[in-house]
């Protein structure tokens, strides 16, 4: 399912991405290293609505929040 925090609730997946986007300054890497945790999947299967685990939706999102970052600095 997903890793609970201390608290009891599980964490977003959006999370384990900033976090992911902090370590690394390239979205590819970032998702590539989410890939080998075993947090997202190797490969798409193009469903409609996309899977919580999809490496293409990860990777969008970490290409966002690294534009964001970069226009607020």
């Amino acid at each position: 399912m997903g890793k609970k925090h201390k608290s009891g609730k599980r964490i977003k997946a959006s999370t384990k991405l900033a976090v992911a986007l902090a370590m690394e300054d390239d979205p590819k890497a970032a998702v590539r290293g989410m890939i080998k945790a075993g947090q997202l999947k190797k490969k798409c299967c193009k469903s409609t609505p996309r899977c919580a685990k999809c490496p293409v939706m990860a990777l969008q999102t970490a290409k966002t929040m690294r534009s964001k970052v970069s226009k607020a600095a």
